[in-house]
């Protein structure tokens, strides 16, 4: 029998410098930032659940393209061998 366990995790940070996009309203400039973190656990012979939380933040100078955005998933999977 297999004990559930933490089996692993993953953690993403991503700042990226300042985007620029002509448009046909002016110069767009976006501010991106992105941070995940995520864990995986073993719960039976050949199976996994992931949980990750997300936070994604783009400051544009356009009110369209400014937002935040934040999402949580589970995942379940099945390995077959």
């Amino acid at each position: 029998e297999i004990m559930p366990s933490l089996v692993g995790s993953e953690m993403c940070i991503r700042d990226s410098d300042e985007i620029r996009a002509s448009t046909n309203q002016g110069v767009r400039r976006d501010d991106r930032s992105y941070a995940s973190l995520g864990l995986i656990y073993r719960f039976a012979s050949g199976w996994m659940a992931k949980c990750e939380a997300s936070y994604w933040d783009n400051a544009s100078n356009f009110d369209s393209y400014d937002y935040q955005r934040r999402e949580l998933a589970l995942s379940v999977s099945r390995s077959f061998y």
